[in-house]
């Protein structure tokens, strides 16, 4: 199963210019962490995450961990997801670059 987690928004009404929101930190991790941990404790493991905002912030902290697809311009889920059809599938995840959830991955696919 593959995964898109969405982190190219502009994060205008945090007032953050150079933080990308998913690298917000909560205890001491960003966001984005939290939500990677999820994915891959329900066998997720292969991520590609939308970047635009300080796009050298996110690589340089998860590395090779993750695939980047960098926006110049935020293209909108819509076209990202059309971007990235034929390396996402038919059956893939969509997951919010700053939101943290519990949610069952199993129960929700099925």
């Amino acid at each position: 199963m593959r995964a898109l987690i969405l982190c190219a928004g502009k994060a205008t009404r945090l007032g953050l210019r150079k933080t990308p929101k998913c690298m917000v930190k909560i205890n001491g991790k960003p966001i984005l962490e939290y939500i990677i941990n999820h994915l891959n404790n329900y066998g997720v493991t292969e991520i590609v995450v939308n970047i635009h905002i300080n796009p050298q912030m996110v690589m340089d902290y998860f590395g090779t961990r993750l695939l980047y697809f960098f926006e110049p311009e935020p293209l909108g889920v819509e076209k990202t997801i059309i971007s990235l059809a034929r390396w996402l599938g038919d059956r893939f995840i969509v997951a919010n670059g700053d939101t943290i959830t519990n949610v069952n991955l199993y129960e929700m696919m099925r």
